[in-house]
């Protein structure tokens, strides 16, 4: 199962603490949320998956993912990367390598952001949609 796929409950969460970039073989392009995120397959046929989300409301939602969690909300883990760290121009650039043709433009709008954030994958609904 790769990235390119439905996550029809095969992908993974892999853990966003340490993301080899270099090493992610797929992505998968998602229309949800305001900008839309990216389900990116961090090993090659891993079916193990991370979310790369690029916002300008980068701060308001690290800030309501950790009051969800203290409220007993489940959100997802999540970290901040910025255009000043070398993992910031790596996750680009291999993004846009794994990404096919069709996507590609997007892909590049949404990571032309001074911060991007790394996130679980989390399997469930968007919200709205139940």
């Amino acid at each position: 199962q790769s990235a390119d796929a439905d996550s029809s409950g095969k992908w993974k969460a892999a853990s966003i603490s340490t993301v080899k970039w270099a090493t992610c073989s797929s992505l998968s392009v998602s229309s949800e949320g305001g900008s839309g995120v990216f389900f990116v397959e961090a090993e090659k046929l891993s079916g193990k998956v991370v979310v790369v989300k690029g916002s300008g409301t980068v701060v308001q939602e690290l800030f309501a993912s950790n009051v969800g969690k203290l409220i007993g909300v489940t959100t997802p883990d999540m970290r901040m990367t910025a255009y000043t760290e070398s993992e910031w121009r790596n996750l680009k650039k291999h993004l846009q390598r794994v990404a096919k043709p069709k996507d590609l433009s997007k892909v590049q709008k949404e990571l032309d952001r001074p911060y991007l954030l790394i996130m679980e994958y989390l399997e469930g609904e968007p919200l709205g949609m139940t």
